[in-house]
């Protein structure tokens, strides 16, 4: 397997060296620079680490999905639209992982 070290494969291998720090080095609550932050997750510490975690496994997936958009040979301009498929699946994690947490409100 032939692997080429293009921007997106660099961008989605830093990605998933950061999701996987997140993941199990999750900031401190109520850190407003580090992690994923929205007003539910920000509402109580239980809910923030449930936060944390099922970000850095959406961004988990981003990271494979650049990854593998970056390997993949094709005629279509893939790296022009790299920020509109980032911000897509970016604000896409945010929606389902917010619905998510408010679903599964135990407090």
């Amino acid at each position: 397997m032939n692997i080429t070290l293009n921007y997106i494969t660099l961008i989605g291998i830093a990605l998933a060296i950061y999701s996987l720090l997140l993941f199990l080095f999750p900031p401190k609550f109520g850190n407003i620079y580090l992690g994923f932050n929205t007003l539910k997750i920000n509402s109580s510490e239980k809910v923030w680490f449930q936060g944390q975690r099922l970000m850095a496994l959406a961004l988990i997936f981003m990271a494979f999905f650049f990854i593998l958009m970056g390997n993949l040979k094709s005629e279509f301009p893939i790296g022009n639209y790299f920020v509109f498929y980032f911000i897509l699946l970016w604000k896409l994690s945010k929606f389902s992982i917010e619905k998510y947490l408010i679903s599964k409100a135990s407090y």
